[in-house]
């Protein structure tokens, strides 16, 4: 089910994102540097480490860093189940707060995800 309201908190959150980058080339540069070279398949590969990040994001309780990764990981073909396996996994450790953020999280996937295109 496409959810208009993330597809819509996603456009506002990178174009605010995008705004800070031009308003601190060196430092945001810097971050992105850091983060394209971890998110680059080595012994774990991409589609790992994009549901990896998903999983951050829902443990750290971010729903920006939710919004954006759930929508790398359905690029990077992480499948629905998988989304959810790992996600049982961050509530078993993170309890009912990450219980909604997987539950966001779901949502965002199956708006952007395989499955909800």
């Amino acid at each position: 089910m496409i959810d208009e309201a993330i597809t819509q908190e996603t456009d506002r959150f990178v174009a605010a994102r995008d705004a800070y980058k031009e308003a601190s080339p060196q430092v945001v540069g810097d971050f992105l540097a850091l983060k394209r070279d971890a998110l680059k398949p080595g012994a774990l590969d991409g589609k790992t480490k994009a549901l990896i990040a998903v999983l951050m994001g829902v443990a750290r309780g971010s729903e920006r860093c939710i919004m954006t990764h759930v929508r790398a990981a359905a690029d990077a073909r992480v499948s629905r189940d998988e989304l959810i396996e790992g996600l049982n996994m961050a509530i078993v450790f993170g309890g009912a707060p990450q219980y909604g953020y997987a539950s966001y999280a779901l949502s965002a996937y199956d708006t952007y995800g395989q499955d909800g295109r």
